[in-house]
């Protein structure tokens, strides 16, 4: 039977930046949602505002200074393959 181990349960809210590669752009630096991230892009009825705050929530964590107007300014086919790349989360929103 393997042993349990204990773990330090305040470590889980520590900001893990990763590292994804994107072809054409090169690495881009991210960290994961949070569950206040999550609530928080749920509240937002546009979709578009949606993907915009919930990209930016992520890349901030890793560029610090990094604006939603900034992101906003990207063009649409950027957005589309650094959204992609980073958000590998299940659709959250409810089914309407």
């Amino acid at each position: 039977m393997p042993e349990l181990t204990t773990f330090d349960i305040h470590k889980l809210a520590d900001i893990d930046v990763q590292e994804k590669e994107i072809g054409g752009l090169g690495i881009v630096r991210f960290g994961r949602l949070t569950m206040k991230d999550l609530a928080d892009v749920k509240r937002i009825d546009d979709e578009i505002e949606q993907s915009y705050v919930l990209l930016h929530r992520m890349l901030v964590k890793a560029n610090p200074g990094l604006t939603v107007e900034e992101i906003g300014k990207w063009e649409p086919s950027v957005f589309a393959q650094i959204f992609q790349a980073v958000v590998n989360i299940s659709d959250f929103r409810e089914p309407k």
